[in-house]
């Protein structure tokens, strides 16, 4: 998953972020709710997105782009439509409420495994603490690449090798 949307920690946006707004609202209707030709105008241009964020992350196809509220329902639909009875998963213990309380109910409701790589004093984390955690049964290793609160990177993800099944 990747999170495009940093509208919850930056109030100033391009002006052409502003200005593809008020085009939208002035424009286009309710995409997919009706057959008017503003519906039909925000569906394409909806479809025009999907495409290219398909083509710029190399999904197979548009329909693999899919677009949530926020990154809070989107990281709730990706762990909990996941994630089942039994599996292991890696995190930090820098990750955000929207990782932690899915997998403290999954931990719960569905026998979930978690392990958390803790981070030093700065921040950071030791790459070889994830692989030292990986089991035959680990589902996903689910890690910020970035803190909006410390501003750290904590890994480098480039050297992470998981096993094949």
């Amino acid at each position: 998953m990747i999170y495009l949307d940093n509208a919850a920690t930056s109030l100033y946006k391009p002006p052409v972020v502003t200005q593809a707004v008020i085009n939208a609202i002035n424009t286009l209707g309710n995409a997919s709710r009706g057959t008017n030709e503003s519906a039909i105008m925000a569906t394409y241009e909806i479809y025009k997105t999907r495409c290219k964020l398909a083509e710029f992350f190399g999904c197979k196809t548009p329909t693999n782009v899919i677009f949530t509220s926020n990154a809070t329902e989107a990281l709730n639909t990706a762990i909990l439509g996941t994630i089942k009875h039994g599996d292991h998963v890696i995190t930090t213990d820098l990750e955000h409420n929207s990782v932690l309380r899915p997998l403290y109910e999954l931990q719960t409701s569905h026998d979930v495994k978690v392990d958390f790589v803790k981070a030093d004093t700065q921040g950071l984390i030791n790459l070889d603490d994830f692989e030292k955690l990986i089991l035959p049964n680990t589902k996903a290793i689910i890690c910020t690449h970035a803190s909006n609160v410390t501003g750290n990177v904590p890994v480098s993800y480039t050297h992470l090798t998981l096993p094949t099944t």
